[in-house]
C-alpha cells in the first residue's frame, strides 16, 4: 500500500491527521482523503479534528477552494488547522468561509495550543 502522505489517529479528545513534510494538497486527491477522515471519524464517534502540517503546498485556485470548503462542510466536522503552507491568508479566509457558510466549521490557527482550545470550547 502507498503512503498516503499522513496518518489518522485517534486522541482522547479529538481525531489527529498528521500530514507529512511537504505534503502537496491536490483538489483530485482531496475526495479520497475527505471519506477516509469521515469514515475515520464516524468509526470512532468524534466529529472534531485537528491537522497538522508543515511545509505543505497549495495548489488551488479560488474555484477549486470553494470546491473544497464544500465538499469540507458536508462532512460535518469541527476541523482546526495547524501547518506552515505557500497559501495566501486570503485563501485560507475564503475557505474558512465556504465552509461555515454551509454548516462546517473549520480554522487555521498559528498554534497547536491555540487550536486545541477551539476545539475544547465547543
Amino acid at each position: 500500500m502507498n503512503d498516503p502522505g499522513y496518518r489518522i489517529s485517534l486522541q482522547p479528545d479529538y481525531v489527529l491527521v498528521e500530514r507529512s513534510p511537504g505534503y502537496d494538497v491536490v483538489l483530485g486527491e482531496m475526495p479520497a482523503f475527505l471519506r477516509e477522515l469521515s469514515t475515520y471519524c464516524d468509526e470512532a464517534c468524534c466529529r472534531k479534528v485537528l491537522l497538522l502540517g508543515s511545509k505543505t503546498t497549495v495548489n488551488l485556485s479560488i474555484v477549486d477552494l470553494y470546491d473544497l470548503g464544500t465538499k469540507i462542510a458536508e462532512l460535518r466536522l469541527q476541523i482546526a488547522i495547524v501547518e506552515s503552507h505557500d497559501a495566501s491568508d486570503d485563501d485560507e479566509s475564503f475557505l474558512e468561509t465556504v465552509a461555515f457558510n454551509r454548516g462546517g466549521p473549520i480554522q487555521f490557527f498559528k498554534t497547536e495550543e491555540d487550536a486545541q482550545h477551539w476545539l475544547d470550547s465547543s
